[in-house]
């Protein structure tokens, strides 16, 4: 046990140093948002909301750990080719990420149930997780001309991510449960662009550098039902599988988040082999700012639902 909880906080340290590939559109917002769901339920077709399991935690319903039967350690990794297209040019590239950590356990010990030869109407679930929220990762630029000016390039560059840290609770009566996650989201994002006048003499090219440290509390609450379509036959026959029909719905509600920005804008020359600053538009550390992240909701007509079987 004292091994396994060393892995559970050494691996994070990972997160922060894995290769990323070339993405535009990350250049937008926190970048582009990560999957929610846990590998098994990727596989599934994303059928997560609802769906719960003895031996898996499910990250996108807090509700789900009051259904864990024995203690659960996840890790997740990705794998990604991407293809960019631009006429007749084309570039290619692997990458791989980190996705997920998660440990989760039963409060309430099911072998205790079987030597008492009694079931308990309530379960209690609890489960601690890292994984990634968002990541900016692109490297693009954009040639272009105009009389007098000549030709001229635009740079655009970024990396970085945000993380959420959760601790999720869930307890569960009889065909209820209910589940809690409170989050804390976390992390950085840099972005640069650069004006580069290559038919100029001397010219003064424009240099943009901003990064961003981000933080937030989040909260996320789960509820899950299970309906029993065959209990009375189920429980005078052992040998017929319960059948049951499980709904779940999630909610996340609007957070505001803070951050800490460094800017800094230049004016830079290339003479030479060389670059020289001559001049200092903008430099500031710590600039105050604030957003606010949209709730996230299902709506009772699209409950998710899963149809399993078991044993009593």
């Amino acid at each position: 046990m004292k091994k396994l909880i060393i892995l559970f906080f050494c691996l994070p340290l990972f997160l922060f140093a894995q290769k990323v590939e070339n993405d535009p559109y990350s250049r937008y917002g926190l970048g582009e948002l990560a999957d929610r769901s846990i590998m098994a339920y990727r596989s599934m077709g994303h059928t997560s909301i609802a769906n719960a399991d003895r031996f898996h935690i499910n990250l996108a319903n807090p509700a789900s750990l009051a259904y864990l039967g024995t203690a659960s350690y996840e890790v997740g990794a990705s794998a990604k080719n991407a293809t960019l297209k631009e006429g007749e040019n084309k570039a290619t590239a692997w990458s791989g990420n980190l996705e997920y950590i998660s440990l989760g356990f039963p409060l309430k010990n099911p072998i205790n149930e079987v030597y008492e030869t009694s079931k308990k109407k309530y379960k209690l679930g609890m489960a601690f997780s890292l994984n990634r929220y968002s990541r900016s990762a692109y490297n693009i630029a954009s040639i272009d001309s105009l009389d007098g000016v000549g030709i001229f390039q635009r740079s655009y560059s970024g990396s970085g991510g945000t993380y959420k840290f959760q601790w999720g609770n869930a307890i569960g009566y009889k065909s209820w449960a209910f589940g809690v996650n409170l989050g804390y989201l976390f992390g950085g994002i840099n972005s640069t662009k650069e004006i580069l006048f290559s038919d100029l003499e001397n010219a003064f090219n424009n240099f943009f550098e901003k990064s961003y440290h981000i933080k937030a509390f989040t909260l996320q609450t789960g509820l899950m039902y299970n309906w029993h379509l065959n209990q009375k036959a189920a429980a005078d026959n052992p040998s017929i599988p319960l059948r049951t029909l499980r709904f779940g719905l999630t909610y996340v509600p609007s957070t505001g988040f803070s951050t800490f920005t460094d800017e800094l804008i230049l004016n830079r020359q290339v003479i030479g082999t060389g670059t020289v600053v001559t001049d200092t538009i903008t430099s500031g550390a710590d600039i105050e700012g604030d957003g606010k992240l949209p709730d996230i909701g299902q709506q009772p007509a699209c409950i998710h639902w899963w149809i399993y079987q078991t044993q009593l």
